[in-house]
Formats: structure tokens, sequence, C-alpha cells
């Protein structure tokens, strides 16, 4: 597994092909999925409900995320409580898209080995 195509979100396979449909920007709101690799052809979409695990990863990545985020703020920079929750927001609102899709690239290479 690496974190190279973790993070680009390519193909666990191959580490080449793209999970997502389109050549934008991953923080683009473009969310379809490639049902099998454009490389290698290797299943993306593997079964119904295989990316609800995802959502977990989700959860638990925007939670770390929010704590050490907003303890900076307050701790640090000694910014109020209710305006690091303000900002927090903001930036998880801007993260949204790009968690959504690491989620989901880390939960299919937990199950697809690679082939090369």
């Amino acid at each position: 597994m690496s974190l190279r195509s973790i993070f680009s979100l390519r193909c666990p396979a191959c580490e080449k092909g793209r999970l997502f449909e389109g050549e934008g920007s991953p923080l683009s709101f473009q969310f379809k999925m490639n049902k099998t690799c454009p490389v290698c052809n290797e299943k993306l979409d593997r079964e119904p409900g295989f990316y609800f695990g995802a959502m977990f990863i989700s959860y638990i990545i925007s939670g770390i995320l929010s704590l050490i985020f907003v303890g900076i703020l307050i701790i640090f920079l000694k910014i109020d409580w209710v305006i690091s929750l303000g900002i927090l927001f903001i930036v998880l609102a801007a993260l949204y898209a790009y968690l959504f899709k690491v989620s989901r690239s880390i939960w299919i290479h937990f199950f697809v080995k690679k082939k090369f």
C-alpha cells in the first residue's frame, strides 16, 4: 500500500489509473468513481455497500484533524473558541471533497493488492 497512490487518488493495483472520473482537481466536487481502472482494468466498483466503511475512515480523519486544528488555534494562537469553530467549519467545508475521495481511496487500498 503506497501513501503516494492513496493521496493522489490512484488505483491500488497499478498505482497509475485514476479512481475518480475526470481530470479535475482532487478538490473538485466530481464524486463519480470509475467502474474499472482505466489502466489495468481492476474492478473499483466492488459490490453494493462496499464503500460504507470509508465513511468511518472519513469520520476518524476529520475528527482528528478538527481536534488538532482547533487545539492549535486555541492554545497556541489564543483565538476564541467560537471563532476557532467558525474557522474549522470553513476549513472542513473546503476540504470536504478531498476527504471524501481520500477516505474511499484508503478503504479500497485495504482490500486490493498491488499487481506489479
